[in-house]
């Protein structure tokens, strides 16, 4: 039969102390992209803000490629690709921040609003906006928005856009 072998004192020693620095590598590369993320996120953040386009979405494509996920620089990329009117490139990139964190109303609506006038796909939006408002009922653009989708077929749709207005005069009188 075989034998296991055991290691020496000093081989043990070796091996613990390849182990913290590989350790300690893996962490300080994660931290390495962690800040590099952050760093493209925030420039990109500030070209959007300052009306250029594209250098926003250069940074927020940098941020995004660094990596790791975060539902933030994702969902901004998204806004960048919307506003230079990429709308298939942002529709792909709202569902990624979607995949970082499924909990924003913002993201849905986004999502919602260019299949809706953008990409020619009522159908689709409707799901998103109906999440939007499942999130937060208390959003006049998600009443908004979704009541007029709803009504662009008011023989098929009607029924669900006439409960949803009467939901909001509740909130908005």
């Amino acid at each position: 039969g075989g034998r296991w072998r055991t290691l020496s004192r000093p081989g043990l020693a070796k091996a613990a102390a390849v182990a913290a620095i590989l350790l300690a590598l893996g962490t300080s590369w994660y931290w390495v992209r962690v800040w590099e993320r952050e760093t493209h996120y925030f420039a990109g953040f500030k070209f959007i803000r300052q009306g250029s386009l594209p250098l926003a979405v250069r940074e927020l494509e940098l941020s995004r490629a660094w990596g790791p996920r975060e539902v933030n620089a994702i969902y901004e990329l998204g806004n960048a690709y919307a506003r230079s009117e990429r709308f298939a490139d942002a529709d792909r990139t709202y569902a990624q921040a979607l995949r970082a964190n499924a909990g924003y109303d913002e993201i849905y609506f986004n999502i919602a609003t260019v299949k809706a006038s953008r990409l020619q796909q009522p159908d689709q939006a409707l799901d998103y906006y109906r999440m939007a408002w499942r999130i937060n009922p208390l959003s006049a653009e998600v009443y908004n928005s979704l009541s007029a989708v709803l009504l662009q077929d008011p023989s098929r749709r009607g029924p669900e856009a006439l409960q949803l207005l009467e939901r909001a005069t509740h909130f908005f009188p």
